[in-house]
């Protein structure tokens, strides 16, 4: 006898087994709405932000929780004492307090030696795919594995570009059928023989690794139980990436992803309150015939959560679209703020929320590019000239630049050639396989083109955003005698830290880019951009006391703001 699904999961999943229109009606109310799996999931080894993150979840009503990174990434974590008692504590207040699913993450396959060398192909280091024993062995793994934690309901499968890489291993098998092997081994034991849930996430860097992912789906054992869970963008979560392709046409139960704490642009240590971003994306999702909810991160691995913060705004608006299809981003604002600060605060505040997007711009996406580690200020990532470009996934090869700078630019020919430093044009074998047709077209020149002509487009760009950030300060400002003065202090450092963010970044940049174009020889040393270097060097000075002088706290997470100084 399989063990009964949460209720609310298991109607969705039967999905997969009916027609459209069959399953529409399965998971409908009287009145004929989806009832949608709503989750977040955290990603801090943070037991008290862990807990306020799941009251808060469930009392606004979520159902779905997912614990992952740094709590725990891979199932065989629960062999640590510690993982294992936090699992089981966070799982246990969570099905207390009334949500439903917990579900932890995990990849496939491990890193090679966690397997038996007795699996390995002789000579090479390499797992032998081709042995029937090594499968007996991971399911009986997997066995013991879910043995140890019965208050789980559920997996959440990552199985490409995962620890060993099953793709570089030795086996007469394709790459989707090695995928698909990994999927009905784990699936057998996770769905058939523990009746959990098993969502397989479908995480790629490249169109290959898509096809692939889907290519493999047509050979898996499709299980009750069983559904997808894909990004609502395709490869990461940045704000210039157009909506995932995949999300709606692959016919099996999806759950979609977001983050909402912004790993990407900010981490709760800038203003990142963008409710419009979360509410139209999820909308042109919400309706399609396979989706079956949301999962939200709130929080990017360290000491603060946005949930009973004035983030939580991004995770409101995708509850409220949830529960009102049609509901304006007004409504949401209006909605958060007065529940949080009061009536009297909702304009200003409304108007210093909407200044998010301009800070956000200004600091982490220079001219379009994400100009940043995982919002770490960083003007040497080659990941930022070519896999993080949103140009791989557009369908155009153009962008139309606002903010002050109002033209269209080819995406490879003008943005990533002359923005790109030379050493970042020498891409290692999986960023250029990320981009190998734009290689092969011959679209990133080589050598250094930096010009004055694009630290002028950057000095447009940042100004303009800058400009939004000052009058979202101002904003603020109007709301002090509304707010506590708890809620302004916080609201003022987070608008504090992006102005200086923002200056700091913008500084550096020219003093880097104008540097760069002076090399290219006496013709691009200029009076005027000497002029300008020179007044960012003076800028950078006395912003850098200034960080150096900063004693409030601030979010960690994988981005430790004050370091950007350095």
């Amino acid at each position: 006898m399989l063990k009964t699904l949460p209720l609310i999961v298991s109607s969705l999943l039967l999905f997969s087994c009916c027609s459209p229109d069959t399953a529409q009606c399965a998971g409908s109310s009287l009145e004929g709405e989806k009832e949608f799996v709503r989750g977040i999931n955290i990603l801090s080894r943070n037991e008290e932000c862990a807990l306020r993150a799941i009251d808060g979840a469930a009392s606004a009503g979520d159902n779905h929780l997912e614990l992952s990174h740094r709590l725990i990434m891979n199932l065989c974590q629960l062999r640590d004492s510690s993982t294992l008692n936090m699992v089981s504590t966070l799982a246990a207040r969570a099905h207390a307090e009334g949500i439903s699913e917990v579900c932890v993450w995990d990849h496939a396959l491990y890193d090679t030696d966690y397997y038996p060398t007795e699996f390995y192909y002789p000579g090479t280091g390499l797992l032998d795919l081709d042995k029937p024993e090594l499968w007996d062995w991971i399911a009986a793994d997997y066995r013991d594995m879910l043995s140890l934690c019965p208050e789980i309901d559920g997996l959440v499968l990552t199985f490409i570009e995962s620890g060993a890489g099953i793709e570089h291993q030795f086996s007469s098998m394709s790459v989707p059928q090695r995928l698909a092997k990994v999927v009905n081994t784990v699936s057998k034991v996770v769905c058939g023989e523990f009746g959990k849930t098993l969502w397989l996430r479908t995480f790629a860097y490249n169109e290959k690794q898509y096809a692939d992912i889907t290519d493999c789906f047509e050979m898996v054992d499709w299980r009750q139980g069983m559904g997808l869970m894909i990004k609502e963008s395709p490869h990461d979560f940045f704000l210039t990436h157009p909506a995932n392709p995949l999300i709606g046409r692959l016919a099996h139960p999806t759950l979609v992803e977001f983050d909402a704490c912004g790993e990407y642009h900010g981490q709760g240590v800038i203003a990142g309150m963008i409710p419009e971003y979360f509410a139209e994306r999820w909308r042109s999702f919400r309706d399609l015939p396979d989706v079956v909810g949301y999962v939200a991160r709130t929080d990017r691995c360290g000491d603060y959560q946005v949930i009973g913060t004035t983030m939580e705004i991004n995770l409101h608006a995708l509850r409220r679209v949830t529960d009102d299809a049609l509901i304006s981003v007004k409504d949401i604002e209006k909605e958060f703020i007065t529940a949080r600060y009061g009536s009297c605060a909702l304009k200003p505040l409304r108007k210093a929320f909407r200044a998010s997007r301009d800070i956000i711009d200004g600091s982490m996406y220079i001219l379009g590019l994400n100009t940043a580690s995982h919002s770490a200020f960083r003007l040497d990532d080659p990941s930022t000239f070519s896999r993080h470009v949103a140009g791989r996934w557009t369908g155009s090869d153009s962008v139309f630049l606002a903010h002050g700078v109002d033209r269209e630019f080819h995406w490879w020919r003008d943005l990533v050639s002359v923005m790109a430093p030379p050493s970042c044009k020498k891409l290692d074998a999986k960023r250029a396989a990320d981009i190998s047709e734009v290689l092969a077209a011959g679209l990133i020149a080589e050598g250094e083109l930096m010009s004055e002509e694009y630290i002028d487009y950057a000095l447009a760009w940042t100004e303009d955003c800058l400009k939004g950030a000052r009058n979202g300060l101002r904003a603020l400002k109007r709301a002090r005698r509304s707010l506590s003065p708890e809620d302004y202090s916080a609201l003022f450092d987070m608008y504090e830290r992006s102005l200086m963010c923002m200056r700091l970044r913008r500084d550096s940049l020219v003093v880097d880019w104008g540097e760069r174009a002076m090399s290219r020889g006496e013709e691009f040393r200029t009076r005027s951009l000497e002029r300008k270097v020179a007044r960012a060097r003076r800028q950078l000075r006395v912003e850098q006391r200034r960080y150096a002088s900063y004693s409030k706290p601030y979010p960690k997470g994988t981005w430790d703001f004050l370091k950007d100084a350095d």
